[in-house]
């Protein structure tokens, strides 16, 4: 299991999803955490899904950090959409 406690980074503007940033022109990537909650709406999950196989949902945890709650797939909000008829607009 990650620990979140962990990371340094966390995204909280959602419109960066899915970047990478460049460090120093060497093609060096590196990805920071990207906040998925409860209250994601789903139009930013599927964002997500365009660059991430699958997300760890988290809630902030009363000692600090992040608790995961849950692993969502791509697959798993297809179904969702698929069942609540989200693909039908």
């Amino acid at each position: 299991m990650f620990d979140f406690r962990k990371i340094k980074e966390v995204v909280t503007n959602l419109s960066l999803i899915g970047s990478v940033r460049h460090q120093g022109g060497l093609e060096k990537k590196k990805r920071s955490f990207e906040e998925i909650t409860l209250d994601t709406p789903l139009d930013t999950l599927t964002r997500f899904f365009e660059h991430n196989s699958a997300a760890v949902v988290t809630e902030k945890s009363p000692e600090g950090g992040y608790k995961p709650i849950h692993v969502v797939t791509k697959v798993d909000l297809l179904a969702y959409l698929v069942k609540s008829g989200g693909l039908d607009r």
